[in-house]
């Protein structure tokens, strides 16, 4: 494996040469990244190949519907890549094809009984990823974890695009994948954390057919969520664009930190359709409702709002690595800047559930999950900073991207 991460530029006058661009420079791990999540689909979560292929083109018309240059942008891609479209498709709402198997396999389990405590996968947080991010607004610094399966080292890109109307866009993404961890040219950064939102319960007497999800509710997949605020030009537009979406459209289970340079910052939580702003820390059973530490929004991989912050949501170690980020900020005597963001990223304190997580063997998935990637965005100077791996072992590279202070 090489050091760093390798950097992309692609450029295109429309979307879909844009996308073909895109392509053609990662057809290879297209490809591999494509064997990687249907392989994953099928034995892990025993898909067959027609149940993704259907589901996909469900959320292809829904992206269609939404926002046709993000059709032209995948197909594009598909198309020099030299893949079925719906494999692109499959890679774009990846998060959402097993949140509907979920769906269907809680539809189909026994009905449990309303005084039944709720059935949180424990392995959830693991099949989604375990990521950790914070964001200093003020001084327009976003940063995260990104945990996944070690195969994704060797996959994954820095993405420079160059896009038909003349802006930006700079990202850690998967091969295929049109948005992901980034900022663009307008000084709009966005982070990623998946949840696992459970299934509510059906009243008593309900059918099992009754319980199935509708044909009808395909939404608009996360990384396309992402790709939105993406192309905004301010924190605030990309919240004016999410918040009018139906509800319907934002069927997923994940947060977003999406900030500006401007010190605009928003902390979205997504849960079937609901959204949640959330400007502090939910009130518990131990403790009271409180400011996030130094004003400084923090996530893992379990809800703090949606009218769940009071179930158990998450895994052990997003319970763990969200109380130690906590206590980290709070030692300091101000909002994090960018050594402390760092150190904060990289922290083992916790040698069982630590923060930086070296790749781990999970038996039920056969994957070796841990921290794949850090990014740190400086919004204000145009700065990526990113590790492939961890950091004790690959420091972190410094990018200055084209409109860079």
């Amino acid at each position: 494996m090489v050091d760093k991460v390798p950097l992309i530029r692609v450029s295109g006058s429309s979307w879909r040469d844009l996308g073909r661009q895109h392509g053609a420079a990662l057809k290879d791990r297209i490809h591999a990244s494509a064997s990687f999540y249907l392989g994953f689909f099928q034995d892990k979560w025993h898909f067959t190949e027609d149940e993704i292929e259907e589901q996909c083109r469900g959320y292809a018309e829904a992206i269609r519907s939404f926002n046709g240059d993000y059709t032209e942008e995948i197909e594009g891609i598909a198309e020099a890549a030299q893949l079925p479209a719906w494999k692109v498709y499959a890679l774009n709402c990846r998060t959402e094809l097993l949140n509907w198997k979920k769906s269907v396999t809680e539809a189909a389990a026994p009905q449990a009984r309303p005084e039944d405590p709720v059935d949180v996968d424990s392995s959830s947080s693991v099949v989604g990823g375990e990521c950790t991010a914070l964001c200093n607004a003020s001084a327009g610094l976003l940063a995260q974890n990104w945990d996944w399966d070690v195969r994704l080292e060797d996959l994954v890109v820095v993405l420079l695009m160059d896009k038909p109307d003349g802006s930006q866009i700079m990202m850690l993404t998967e091969p295929g994948v049109i948005g992901k961890i980034g900022m663009n040219s307008a000084g709009v950064g966005v982070t990623l954390q998946l949840l696992h939102c459970p299934c509510p319960r059906a009243p008593p007497g309900t059918t099992v057919a009754a319980r199935q999800p509708t044909e009808d509710s395909h939404g608009i997949p996360i990384h396309i969520l992402l790709r939105t605020v993406l192309d905004s030009h301010s924190a605030t537009e990309a919240f004016t664009k999410l918040r009018g979406l139906p509800q319907g459209k934002r069927n997923t289970a994940s947060c977003i930190i999406m900030a500006d340079k401007g010190g605009n910052c928003h902390t979205l939580e997504f849960a079937r359709g609901a959204m949640d702003d959330i400007k502090c820390l939910p009130a518990t059973d131990k403790r009271a409702c409180r400011p996030f530490p130094h004003c400084t929004p923090i996530h893992t991989n379990h809800y703090l709002g949606c009218g769940l912050e009071c179930q158990t949501t998450g895994s052990e170690t997003s319970y763990a690595r969200f109380d130690t980020m906590e206590r980290l900020l709070q030692e300091l005597s101000g909002p994090p800047m960018l050594e402390d963001i760092k150190r904060v990223l990289a922290d083992r304190s916790n040698a069982e559930l630590p923060i930086q997580r070296p790749y781990k063997h999970d038996k039920k998935y056969g994957l070796m999950g841990g921290t794949v990637a850090t990014v740190i965005l400086e919004l204000q100077k145009g700065v990526f900073h990113v590790t492939r791996g961890n950091p004790y072992e690959h420091p972190l590279e410094a990018i200055s991207a084209p409109w860079a202070a």
